[in-house]
């Protein structure tokens, strides 16, 4: 039976249970059905009420997702059915990924582009010159904590007693008292420059200056995190499986946040779920992505 026909008969619909992708749909459907009998249909979806929505699974079985704080259809349709629901783009439509597509892969399993890269050496020295990207404070703990420990100490410090310099500055306090923190300021700063051979104009980003010392040796941590990642995410008893080599670059294998991921070169990756089956996407250029559920 063709169930994506009955979509739009719901009535109908409800008498076919094998068309749900399981009991729990097929059971909310019911709930949907017998709570509002106001329909609006839009597209690939079938709204019930304010917290229904219908629609088919990539597998071709319809599912029913509850909106338990419920949805505004006139800014629904405002907006446009799929950014209202969190994503542009189904999987099968897309050819070549851009900056800040959201791509439904399966099910509630979305993906969100963050970066594009030309090529693996544009992803990897954009990063390498980006001192902000998370990956550098990584890199920074694993490989040059010590190398960084008397700059990590001092320097806060040295701040703080620049601010107090302004401070009494500011408010006419006795010249000695100036002084003698001018004179901690000199002591700080020489101890440093000494240490990491920095010029002054530089003591007060001495940890970037530090790190971008280190940039090459940066660029080979950055190809030794490369690993094969499986990523569950979703509803803990039956979560999405995904697949993908590449570097985690925030949340974790268990997805407690979303997970973002460096992807080096292109490939494709696997996503699996009990109910949704397996399907691929490829990812045609070096990315920075983020997987999250809709």
């Amino acid at each position: 039976m063709d169930c994506k026909k009955l979509l739009y008969n719901l009535d109908e619909l409800v008498k076919h249970k094998e068309c749900f992708l399981s009991d729990d749909h097929y059971y909310r459907a019911l709930l949907a059905i017998s709570t509002s009998k106001a329909i609006h249909a839009e597209g690939e979806y079938v709204f019930v009420g304010t917290r229904f929505v219908f629609g088919v699974d990539d597998s071709g079985k319809i599912f029913v997702r509850d909106w338990p704080h419920g949805f505004h259809i006139d800014r629904m349709f405002f907006l446009g059915v799929r950014d209202y629901l969190g994503f542009n783009f189904h999987s099968w439509e897309v050819k070549e990924i851009k900056e800040g597509m959201r791509i439904r892969l399966q099910g509630d399993l979305a993906l969100r582009v963050i970066r594009v890269f030309k090529d693996t050496d544009d992803l990897i020295d954009s990063i390498a010159s980006d001192y902000n990207e998370q990956l550098w404070e990584e890199f920074i703990r694993d490989e040059l904590g010590k190398e960084m420990r008397t700059a990590e100490r001092l320097t806060p410090l040295y701040m703080e007693f620049r601010r107090l310099y302004y401070e009494k500055l500011a408010k006419g306090r006795p010249t000695e008292e100036v002084e003698e923190i001018k004179r901690i300021m000199k002591e700080i700063r020489e101890k440093l420059r000494k240490e990491y051979k920095v010029p002054f104009s530089d003591i007060e980003n001495i940890r970037r200056v530090i790190a971008f010392r280190n940039k090459e040796k940066f660029k080979e941590y950055m190809i030794n995190k490369i690993e094969k990642l499986v990523i569950r995410m979703g509803n803990y008893t039956t979560p999405h499986t995904i697949r993908v080599t590449g570097i985690l670059l925030r949340g974790d294998f268990l997805a407690r946040e979303n997970p973002r991921v460096i992807i080096l070169q292109p490939q494709w990756i696997t996503i699996s779920h009990e109910e949704h089956g397996g399907t691929t996407f490829y990812i045609d250029k070096p990315a920075i992505v983020e997987f999250y559920t809709i």
